[in-house]
């Protein structure tokens, strides 16, 4: 962060609030040594210094040095090929009964296992974009997170790609800028369609929920629901910090109602009530299909055992909840920006003590040991096997 961010959004918080510079350093200071080690740049980016805050609600916020102590409790480091690879991901919900985006194709160059059809080289690719009769698509790496390189083709039409936005882009062109460093491929998928309802308020892109789930002794434990609210704009419904003009707003878990809607972060975050695009009112909206999720990801968190906490992306669409894909842990960021709260809450901190991983949250990250299980670090030694 540097020391012009710092003075100007010190600047912005003051006048928002009232408070002195020194007041709001202070507490920073002291918030930055509790349990939630808040940095700088995550005091103002989360709006900790607002008065309508408490000083336990303060002292919940957590920073990104407490996730990867979280992840380390909380993730099963054997188990995480099953997020990363989302070919894996789909083959296993598929083979567990589950609704997922139906895969056409894979491609593959460097060579994968797949039911249907493999692509192994860019022509090809080419030449099954040119004839496929399944747009619009949907493409994304195999391998991968945060929607980089996720595409949506709505079209192919005389040797070129008719994308979002009116833009065309020749078949040869998009086949040689996809590129596959891992090594795992890029799927090509249908595009999923918005239940009609939200596509009227946000448009025809997907606009998916972000549902976090912990696995207890006697079953999943639903703990924040976020709708991530596309633009209309992109392509992905990332937020991304607010960078990209998408939306974030917290749902009540019990009925699926919006309760708080926010564009951007830190000082210059605006609470909205309405969709900037469209106009329709968000605040307040209940979500299409609520009461088919909760069944629907009771029985998709059990899938997999070796993530305790889990954060799943769910598009609504027209035919009901449709699991996109399992965050192993997800981020504390998304969850603090929507719903404007501390991600150590009461509920997670139930949590921890029943499954006794509350005492080991204190400390940094540790690798600098080998317990009997033969895993790395104090936290990873409460894994059974």
């Amino acid at each position: 962060m540097t020391p012009s961010k710092i003075l100007r959004d010190l600047g912005e918080a003051k006048l928002a609030t009232g408070r002195s510079a020194l007041s709001m350093l202070v507490e920073w200071a002291s918030l930055r040594a509790g349990a939630g080690k808040v940095g700088l740049s995550e005091y103002f980016d989360y709006q900790i210094y607002r008065r309508d805050l408490s000083r336990p609600e303060k002292s919940a916020f957590a920073s990104y040095r407490v996730q990867h102590v979280l992840e380390q409790l909380l993730v099963d480091e054997y188990s995480r090929i099953l997020s990363l690879d989302k070919l894996t991901y789909y083959l296993l919900m598929e083979g567990s009964g589950l609704p997922v985006p139906h895969t056409h194709a894979l491609y593959a160059p460097r060579g994968r296992h797949f039911p249907r059809v493999v692509l192994r080289t860019p022509d090809e690719l080419a030449d099954w974009l040119a004839a496929s009769d399944a747009y619009p698509l949907y493409l994304k790496p195999a391998y991968g997170g945060h929607g980089r390189g996720n595409l949506t083709l709505l079209g192919c039409a005389e040797g070129q790609i008719e994308l979002v936005g009116g833009k065309r882009m020749p078949v040869r062109k998009l086949v040689e800028s996809m590129a596959d460093p891992a090594g795992f491929g890029w799927l090509i998928q249908e595009a999923l369609r918005p239940h009609p309802d939200i596509a009227l308020r946000c448009g025809e892109r997907i606009s998916g929920v972000r549902l976090h789930v912990f696995l207890t002794h006697s079953g999943p434990r639903f703990l924040i629901g976020v709708w991530k609210i596309n633009s209309g704009l992109r392509d992905s419904d990332n937020f991304i910090q607010g960078r990209v003009g998408n939306l974030a707003a917290e749902i009540a878990l019990e009925t699926g109602a919006i309760t708080r809607v926010v564009s951007g972060i830190g000082p210059g975050a605006n609470l909205v009530e309405a969709h900037p695009v469209t106009g329709a009112r968000l605040l307040g909206y209940t979500l299409p299909g609520w009461d088919q999720l909760h069944p629907l990801m009771h029985r998709a968190a059990l899938v997999f055992p070796g993530f305790l906490y889990q954060a799943w992306d769910i598009a609504l669409t027209d035919r009901g909840p449709v699991p996109l894909e399992i965050n192993y842990f997800g981020d504390v960021d998304l969850p603090q920006f929507a719903t404007g709260r501390g991600f150590l809450s009461p509920e997670l901190m139930d949590c921890l003590r029943e499954r006794g991983l509350d005492r080991l949250l204190a400390g940094r990250p540790q690798i600098d040991r080998i317990n009997p299980n033969g895993r790395r670090g104090r936290r990873s030694a409460h894994w059974p096997f």
